[in-house]
């Protein structure tokens, strides 16, 4: 049975010309983890199921760029990205370039 994921809503995302709205749905594809993307009413809904660390810094910094609320993210960490991810929430930078 496949896992249907979980949907990320991002709610009334401002796009400020034609190819901005274009550059944000290119980023939004490619990150992988990103398995549907649907537009309903003002809200675009994004179905992910599990997400890498690389895939979440860059979300996170998509929806940086673009002001969506990051409600619901949380849903799809692991514990390791949860703990990250809290402290960005805090208001401190998630290290987007960790040490190998």
């Amino acid at each position: 049975m496949q896992s249907i994921g979980t949907i990320i809503e991002c709610k009334r995302v401002k796009f400020f010309s034609t190819y901005d709205e274009d550059a944000f749905f290119e980023w939004l594809g490619k990150i992988k983890s990103i398995k549907n993307i649907k537009g309903h009413r003002d809200s675009i809904l994004l179905t992910i199921d599990s997400i890498s660390n690389e895939e979440l810094y860059q979300l996170v910094a998509l929806f940086r760029r673009y002001k969506v609320k990051m409600n619901g993210v949380e849903q799809i960490l692991n514990e390791s990205q949860k703990a990250d991810f809290q402290e960005y929430q805090k208001g401190h930078h998630i290290n987007v370039y960790p040490a190998n």
